[in-house]
């Protein structure tokens, strides 16, 4: 009948449209990281400049120096530990929704993207 529905495709549509949304609901966590690096690195650039205004100025050693600047401190330490802990690896992270389906759905032969569409995988029959 060429009005019936497939309820297999139809379910499986469901399951797309819903892992779909569920992708798209863990996508706000990569933009917070990427709002968290922008304002490390924009706290290090504007601390860097009143140290060396500083440093340029006391001509004082360099440690009295950064002592005295505790904002480009902090901030320059935790740049270089996102830097040594890889924040671009941990932010570009597969997702455990993701990963999870991606075992489950291998044994019916379906596979799917980094956004939740599903493929399938053609029978090599």
């Amino acid at each position: 009948m060429p009005g019936s529905v497939d309820p297999t495709a139809e379910d499986l549509r469901a399951f797309e449209r819903r892992l779909g949304e569920m992708v798209a609901s863990e996508k706000p966590s990569k933009c917070r990281g990427g709002l968290l690096m922008g304002a490390i690195v924009t706290c290090t650039a504007v601390g860097s400049c009143h140290w060396l205004e500083e440093a340029r100025e006391s001509k004082s050693l360099i440690f009295r120096a950064l002592a005295s600047q505790g904002v480009f401190v902090i901030s320059m330490a935790s740049l270089v530990l996102l830097l040594i802990f890889g924040f671009k690896r941990v932010s570009q992270k597969d997702m455990p929704i993701l990963r999870n389906m991606r075992s489950i759905l291998n044994i019916f032969r379906i596979q799917c993207d980094d956004d939740g569409h599903l493929i399938l995988i053609p029978s090599s029959d």
